[in-house]
């Protein structure tokens, strides 16, 4: 079993996952090599989740900031206002709410915070559904597989 094996739609997925984190610019030298691992550290932990709390996993995709972003846009819409200075305020209030967070926490702030925060919000949707296309994945170099109920590993 080959940890590596994707057809050819997952393929083009993947693909513009990578074109998006170039374009914000992480160079492959060092943004790539060091993002790849994190990347599928969270798609193994996702296929877990995924097949160990099938009923919570399934609103999962509802955790970021996407579908408040899509919301806002449906509401702008609907209510006649112009649809992109509004996904701005929106953005601006929830990405203020996350800053303020983290201030109150104490936990870490930088000035790249809000790009991280964003490339975050945007891989979410796509490692959600990237978890549902398959049961392989590698840890610590051993390709395994999730068995399925009433079958062995």
């Amino acid at each position: 079993m080959n940890g590596w094996q994707v057809n050819g739609w997952q393929a083009l997925l993947l693909a513009r996952v990578f074109e998006i984190t170039w374009a914000i610019g992480l160079k492959y030298s060092a943004g790539l090599s060091r993002l790849w691992p994190t990347l599928a550290r969270q798609l193994r932990w996702a296929r877990l989740r995924r097949d160990s709390f099938k009923s919570l996993f399934g609103v999962e995709v509802l955790a970021g900031s996407a579908p408040a972003f899509l919301a806002g846009a449906i509401a702008a819409g609907a209510a006649g206002f112009p649809v992109v200075p509004c996904l701005l305020a929106l953005g601006a209030l929830w990405y203020a709410a996350e800053t303020w967070l983290c201030l109150a926490a104490g936990w870490h702030l930088s000035r790249r915070s809000l790009l991280i925060w964003l490339m975050r919000d945007l891989l979410l949707p796509v490692l959600w559904a990237a978890s549902w296309l398959g049961r392989d994945f590698v840890w610590r170099n051993t390709p395994m597989r999730i068995a399925g109920r009433g079958r062995d590993a």
